[in-house]
């Protein structure tokens, strides 16, 4: 019971993101907050955008 408790905690916080082009200015934003230069990820290429 306490990994299906933590499992919950776990996505209580999580963000869905749905669409190509959210998910891409999602991802670079997060990105930016990492502080990652743009065009470090190549994620136009990416299959999970598809």
């Amino acid at each position: 019971m306490a990994s299906k408790k933590s499992q919950e905690n776990q996505r209580a916080g999580a963000e869905i993101v749905y669409g190509a082009q959210e998910c891409y200015a999602h991802s670079l934003k997060l990105l930016g907050e990492l502080g990652f230069p743009r065009g470090v990820l190549l994620l136009r290429t990416s299959r999970e955008w598809d």
